[in-house]
Parts: structure tokens; C-alpha cells; sequence
């Protein structure tokens, strides 16, 4: 009977120990979204405190005086069970430092008074205690749980709550069990078989409270993963479009520094060849008239060969910048 008992808490222990190094390595692969520390935590504590139960039952003689290990296990799964409240309560609000010091100082007081049960009272006693307690947390995790779902609708999440609420009940059915019996159990064997069912099922819904959890946040991280797709996809569309108006002002830039240089070519064209064409149309006039003299048409021929030799220098000027 004890052996697989302790067989029982053993494989409950490895199904939560592998979703925990699976999820961890999702969560690395991922590097988008931070896991919650409080399920983290909780999940740790409860596979240690599994493990505990198991190697505990396996060598205890007399369930009315268990060794200290039991206050240690049970003392790892009142913790599991606050990690996991704080967790769903995190998920409304931030965990302010009064809640978590009240945590803290509920665990050790906790220690003390269950390690005080251990010696002095008996096995009924201490399972309706670490029972009671357990079941209070998991009601206030199950109201967390019910306003988060006003806001959120995780399928998740969903099954977190149905899971809770079967853990109550079967925490109730316990209760209910150590309530109406009547020998008082010293052995392991004097267990009855209900009980013992009724605790490992709750300890596998608990698990699947776990579950629920892991997959709740890989529901998160893909849909983080599909935002940051989406948000990638939107900046490099704005990068794509950037680029066309970049290339679009320099190519409206470019066409504007050659209109400015056109026009800046032009005008320095114009005044020597206006200035040609008014020499020629006044030589015309002197012809015309007769009244042309050695001294006129030298200057004349002068101020024709400065406005060419302007226009030359322009020329070349032009032809050494396109070059």
C-alpha cells in the first residue's frame, strides 16, 4: 500500500517536473514573454513537496507521528497553493508589498503551528488543517479567477477554474470522509481507500490547474508572437514607404536644382548675347545712317569680343562642372 502511494505522488511529480523544463524552454526559445514567478514558484514547490510525500510515506511507520519531513512537505504545499493565489490575483492587479508580506509571515506561522500539530496532534487533526487552509486559498483563488474572466476570455483560463473548483470539491470530500469516521488511523493501511482516492485526485487536478496555467501563457506568447509579427510587417511597409519618399524628393530635387541651374545658365547667358545683339542692331543704325567712324567701330568690335570672351568663360566653366 505505501509503495504505490509514494509511487502515485512520484508520478505526479515527473508529469509537473517535465511540464515545467518543457514550458522553460518554450519560454527561452520565445524570449517575447517573461513567464509569471508566482506560478513558477508555485509549480517548484509542489513538485518538492510530491516528492517528499513520496520518500515520507515509503518510510514512515506511524501516520499519527510522521517525521519532520512531513512538516517540510506540507509546508512546500501551502506555499504551492499561496504562489498559485498570488499568481491568479496578479493577473487582476499588481501583488502589492502588504500581500506579500503577509504571505510570508502566514508561511511561517504556518511552519511553526503545523510542526507543533506534528508532535502533539493526530493524523485527522493535521489533515484538517493543511485541508481547511488549502481549500480556503483555493476559494480565493477561484475568485480571482472569476473576476480576471470579466475582462479575459482564455479558454485557459476556463479550464484553470473548473479545475479549482474540482479541487474543492474533492479537498470537501476529504473533509467530509475524516469527519464521519470513526477509528482512529495509525497506519498507513487504516487509511481508507476513499480517502486515499479522494487525495489523489485532488493532487491530479491540481495538476491540471498547472497545466492550465503553462497553457495559458504559451496562449500569451503566441499571441505576443503574432503582434510582434504583425507590428514587423507594419514597420517595414512605413520603411518600404519611407524609401519611395525619399527617392521621390531627390528625384523632385534633383529636377529643381536643374531647373534653378538652367535658369542660372541662362541668365548668365543672356546678358553678354543681349549685349552682342545691341552692338550688331547699333552697327546697322551707324551703317544705315552713315555716321560711322575708325573710333566707333573700334569700340564697338571691343565690346563685341568681351561679352564673347564672357561667353566663352561661361561655357567652359559649365563644360569643367559636368565633367
Amino acid at each position: 500500500m505505501k509503495s504505490l502511494i509514494a509511487l502515485y505522488f512520484f508520478i505526479l511529480a515527473t508529469i509537473q517536473l517535465g511540464l515545467l523544463m518543457g514550458m522553460l524552454h518554450y519560454y527561452r526559445a520565445s524570449n517575447v514573454l517573461k513567464p509569471s514567478i508566482y506560478w513558477l514558484a508555485s509549480l517548484v514547490f509542489n513538485i518538492f513537496a510530491l516528492v517528499l510525500f513520496g520518500l515520507g510515506v515509503i518510510f514512515i511507520d506511524d501516520v499519527s507521528k510522521p517525521g519532520f519531513s512531513f512538516t517540510i512537505a506540507n509546508s512546500l504545499f501551502f506555499i504551492a497553493t499561496i504562489s498559485q493565489g498570488l499568481f491568479c490575483r496578479s493577473l487582476n492587479r499588481d501583488i502589492s508589498k502588504g500581500i506579500k508580506s503577509s504571505a510570508l509571515i502566514s508561511v511561517i506561522v504556518f511552519i511553526f503551528f503545523f510542526e507543533i500539530l506534528r508532535t502533539h496532534g493526530s493524523f485527522e487533526l493535521r489533515t484538517f488543517v493543511i485541508v481547511g487552509l488549502i481549500m480556503a486559498l483555493l476559494f480565493w483563488q477561484l475568485y480571482e479567477l472569476l473576476i480576471v474572466r470579466r475582462v479575459q476570455n482564455s479558454p485557459q483560463l476556463t479550464y484553470l477554474q473548473y479545475a479549482t473548483a474540482v479541487e474543492i470539491f474533492f479537498a470537501a470530500t476529504r473533509l467530509i470522509i475524516l469527519g464521519i469516521s470513526v477509528a482512529a488511523i495509525k497506519q498507513v493501511d487504516q487509511i481508507p481507500q476513499v480517502l486515499i482516492f479522494c487525495t489523489i485526485a485532488q493532487l491530479v487536478t491540481n495538476t491540471i490547474s498547472y497545466v492550465a496555467i503553462g497553457g495559458y501563457w504559451a496562449e500569451k506568447i503566441s499571441l505576443s508572437n503574432a503582434k510582434v509579427a504583425l507590428e514587423n510587417d507594419v514597420i517595414k511597409k512605413l520603411l518600404s514607404e519611407r524609401e519611395d519618399l525619399i527617392s521621390h524628393l531627390s528625384k523632385a530635387n534633383k529636377t529643381a536644382a536643374t531647373g534653378a541651374l538652367s535658369a542660372s545658365i541662362a541668365h548668365e547667358l543672356n546678358q553678354p548675347i543681349a549685349a552682342i545683339q545691341l552692338n550688331a542692331q547699333f552697327f546697322q543704325e551707324k551703317l544705315a545712317s552713315g555716321d560711322l567712324d575708325r573710333h566707333a567701330i573700334q569700340e564697338i568690335a571691343r565690346s563685341i569680343e568681351h561679352d564673347n570672351s564672357r561667353i566663352a568663360n561661361i561655357v567652359s566653366t559649365l563644360r569643367g562642372i559636368f565633367k
